[in-house]
């Protein structure tokens, strides 16, 4: 052995050992996984031994492979119902582990059974129709005993064990096993001894395994683990005897032999040319010889013996066995040759003139009494094919050529022919019909279409595969121009490639036809152009490869490249945008407040937030609406993707659009990019359009589009990009009034007030002042490296009285003021702040009623004119429910009716 061989064989143990170690670690971690990949391995295994041998089937005369071949695929079918029906796998609902044990007790019975019965199948004709029906019929039957009809006996009873039929038939499958063992050795004159030795190993493995499946107490077992493992190289050295040894090596022999003999056969046809010229050129000679004596011998006597002499000298020597007859048909000449060609001697065929009617072979001699007949009757000279057994038996080729003899006269004067032997160009003519029918076999088995075409591109020969794929029958394409099945690009194509064969090129290329049915396909083609002697074109010959699937592998990678294209951009977009965004996020994230109000503009933002309903945020400016939209998206279903907001205020009139929808390259002045629009990049999100109303009318009507129907155009394309965007809007403008003014769509108002919600400023919420106070006096002071232990109670007191008109806003900046002046640690107030309704006159003065019933009025309307519980108008105003109940008798405030 090499030690090519022994790297070779250690890496070979070194693959086994380590899938072994690789299942057994599978069965330790789970026994159900393991099981599966075991069976599927030998049901992968099964059917590929039956696909091989059934391919080759024509080709193959080994008829225990066959057999063995249709056996393994019911069993590989069985195998996988094992192990659909195991323990976990939960594909057969209703039934214990004892369907799994029952489908593995059949496969065995077909298994064993199938091994003794293959090897007394050997040297016998063998029907596969007949083996595939019967397999069939007794896998139906095993199938409904154990399904339909369960009258197939219990193999396992959970709880107790294997049952006696099970333990039994384990014996009996053994038995089998070793009889088919004995049947095999017996046989094995009719086998390759490598392979009847991977046999006895591969059922030998199968025998142990049913002792270790006889064996075993439970299903998740060690000894049913051995057993699988055995099972698993049973199948291995199975496969290795009948696709390597039984399928792969007698065509590996059958290529080469094919080789071989076309070589042999050219070059036996080239020498048997070469003769067959001389031997012609030598005929021709010696018969203008052979007249010109015939014609000096009528004018002398002794030019006619010097001629005959010459002649006979020549026939003697000459290979053809030559012959001369009378007109009585009596032998006058027999050359030498014909004892060296029939084994006669001169002699006997002169003596006997019909000896060579009864040497011919018997199915030769009507052919050969014919043509006596014709030349007899009609005087005429006739060439003749047949054959002579000679008397060792052997059989000869002779091509016989006789011509009648006439004087200056025209007076007959007998016959005289030639036989030659050409039994070696027989042989190789018949070497040269079998290697053709081997070829074309061969070729009509090809995985891959095959085609001969002359020089005008006709098909002058098409395999099956080819006929397949172009959905004709083989009488519909041979005989007919390939551009039949072609568009006319295929067409131009075609025509172009027939210039480059001419020219000797061979490269592949691409095309595309249309089938019988209508159907399209795309081919790869590698032609091999064909020339003759001279050097003349005569066509070419083609591998043509369907591609169609390739195809769509293609476009389908196309498709997904142009969504992950367009996926990257949506990504840079919102990475542009939340740079952008990180620029001017709000200096503080958390919602501060304890305020009754403030607790019931969350409530009500809890309820609306689980839902998709667009939401219309009112508020005046400063009052923190864009932290309630973002409260909202944050107890949202969408949370996990940002939330996008757009300024409509900040955005100039003429980029609005731009910044909402998006644009193309080139569809303005300036616009050298592709940009994806906020909708776009929200897909999925939520967007909030904060101060909704400063939007231009003109987009008013583009944005009531996509609140509708969520879908628009970017600017500059024409495709329509659909989103699915929940929409929160922000504003510090009273809506209706604005409807009224003509300012803003009616449509688009009724369409965003789904849901509206009102913050309240922080003069209706002032116990939160103290709470937005401290957070921002924290805030401020880490920042510009200060400590604060206290504020004066003046200064809060002064705080909350003060109506706040920027809210929270203006606090936070009068705050920051303070800390920047203040040098600590109590913080005090440097600036004066004043109401307006100190300076303003009196004129726009109310009453306090006035200001109660508003602000109660208000409340109830938030609330829905809900007085009592936490979300209550009672627990907002910080008043008792009672007390409420009597102020708002006082105020004359009274619920309106509604109508059911």
């Amino acid at each position: 052995m090499t030690i090519k061989d022994n790297k070779r064989l250690y890496a070979s143990v070194l693959v086994w050992i380590s899938g072994f170690c690789g299942l057994y670690i599978t069965a330790v971690y789970s026994f159900p996984l393991f099981h599966s990949l075991a069976e599927m391995s030998s049901t992968a295994v099964a059917v590929a031994i039956f696909m091989l041998v059934w391919n080759v089937r024509r080709s193959l005369d080994n008829t225990y492979l066959l057999f063995i071949g249709v056996a393994y695929l019911f069993i590989g079918c069985l195998e996988l119902i094992h192990v659909l029906a195991f323990k976990g796998m939960e594909v057969f609902s209703g039934h214990d582990e004892n369907l799994s044990i029952q489908l593995w007790v059949a496969a065995r019975y077909i298994e064993s059974i199938s091994l003794l019965i293959a090897p007394l199948l050997v040297g016998r004709k063998l029907d596969l129709r007949f083996v595939f029906t019967g397999y069939a019929l007794v896998f139906s039957i095993l199938l409904g005993a154990i399904f339909l009809w369960e009258v197939f006996p219990a193999c396992y009873v959970p709880g107790i064990g294997l049952t006696t039929f099970k333990t039994a038939s384990e014996y009996a499958i053994s038995a089998f096993l070793i009889a088919s063992i004995a049947i095999l050795v017996k046989n094995r004159e009719n086998f390759d001894p490598e392979m009847v030795r991977l046999l006895v190993a591969s059922i030998a493995l199968s025998f142990v395994s049913e002792f270790f499946f006889s064996s075993f107490e439970h299903t998740y077992g060690f000894l049913g683990l051995c057993g699988h493992f055995l099972r698993l190289l049973a199948f291995y050295f199975i496969y290795k005897a009948i696709i390597e040894l039984g399928t792969a090596k007698p065509f590996n022999m059958l290529f080469k032999n094919l080789v071989e003999s076309e070589r042999s056969l050219k070059k036996s046809h080239d020498e048997l040319e070469l003769r067959v010229e001389e031997r012609t050129a030598d005929l021709t000679k010696t018969c203008e010889q052979l007249s010109r004596q015939i014609e000096e011998r009528t004018r002398a006597e002794e030019a006619l013996q010097k001629s005959e002499l010459k002649y006979r000298i020549l026939a003697d020597h000459n290979y053809d066995w030559e012959w001369w007859r009378d007109q009585q048909g009596n032998s006058i000449y027999v050359s030498p040759s014909c004892e060296k060609i029939s084994q006669h001697t001169p002699e006997e065929f002169s003596a006997d003139p019909d000896l060579i009617s009864k040497i011919l072979h018997p199915e030769d001699r009507p052919s050969f009494s014919k043509h006596l007949s014709e030349i007899e009757d009609q005087g005429l000279s006739g060439e003749i094919e047949f054959r002579i057994i000679r008397p060792d038996g052997s059989v000869r080729w002779i091509a016989h050529a006789c011509q009648p003899v006439f004087d200056e006269n025209g007076k007959f004067l007998g016959r005289r022919g030639s036989n030659r032997d050409i039994t070696q160009r027989k042989e190789a003519e018949r070497s040269l019909n079998e290697s053709e029918v081997r070829y074309r076999s061969l070729v009509d088995c090809m995985n891959e279409g095959f085609a001969i075409g002359d020089e005008k591109g006709t098909f002058v020969y098409a395999n099956n595969k080819l006929c397949e794929m172009l959905g004709c029958a083989y009488e519909e394409v041979v005989g007919r121009p390939a551009q039949n099945w072609l568009s006319e690009a295929g067409r131009q194509i075609l025509s172009e490639q027939m210039i480059e064969r001419e020219k000797g090129g061979r490269k592949p290329y691409e095309i595309e036809w249309k089938r019988g049915d209508g159907s399209t396909r795309h081919a790869l083609v590698s032609p091999t152009p064909l020339f003759g002697e001279n050097g003349r074109f005569k066509g070419s010959s083609a591998v043509i490869t369907d591609i169609t699937e390739l195809k769509k592998a293609e476009e389908s990678l196309r498709r997904a490249l142009s969504e992950n294209q367009k996926l990257r951009e949506r990504l840079e977009a919102e990475n542009t945008y939340f740079r952008q965004e990180s620029e001017t996020r709000h200096q503080f994230g958390n919602i501060i407040g304890q305020s009754n109000a403030l607790k019931h503009v969350l409530y009500r933002a809890e309820q609306v937030a689980a839902t998709n309903a667009t939401v219309l945020i009112l508020g005046e400016t400063g009052a923190g609406k864009e932290l309630i939209a973002a409260a909202i998206h944050q107890m949202s279903s969408r949370k996990d993707m940002p939330l996008i907001t757009v300024n409509c205020a900040a955005l100039p009139p003429h980029l609005i659009e731009s910044e909402l929808f998006g644009r193309e390259k080139g569809a303005f002045t300036g616009s050298d990019a592709r940009q994806a629009g906020r909708f776009e990049i929200a897909d999925g999100s939520t967007l909030c359009l904060d101060e909704i109303g400063e939007l231009p009318m003109e987009v008013q009507a583009k944005l009531l589009r996509v609140v509708q129907n969520n879908e628009f155009e970017r600017l500059g394309s024409p495709r329509t990009i659909r989103v699915n965007v929940r929409i929160i809007a922000t504003t510090n403008r009273n809506l209706e009034e604005e409807v009224h003014k003509g300012r803003f769509r009616q449509d688009l108002y009724y369409r965003l007030n789904v849901y509206p919600l009102t913050v309240p400023p922080l003069r209706q919420r002032r116990d939160d002042i103290p709470f937005l106070v401290q957070f921002f006096l924290e805030q401020y002071a880490r920042n510009l490296g200060k400590e604060f232990t206290s504020i004066q109670n003046e200064v809060m007191r002064m705080l909350q009285e003060y109506d706040w008109p920027g809210n929270v806003r203006e606090l936070r900046n009068v705050i920051e003021r303070a800390v920047i002046l203040c040098p600590g640690p109590v913080l005090q107030m440097f600036d004066r702040l004043e109401n307006q309704a100190c300076s303003n006159s009196s004129a726009g003065l109310r009453t306090m009623e006035e200001t109660e019933r508003e602000q109660i009025l208000r409340t109830l309307g938030e609330t829905r004119w809900r007085i009592n519980g936490a979300t209550g108008a009672s627990a907002i105003l910080g008043l008792h429910p009672s007390t409420l109940r009597a102020r708002m008798h006082k105020l004359g405030i009274r619920r309106p009716e509604t109508n059911n």
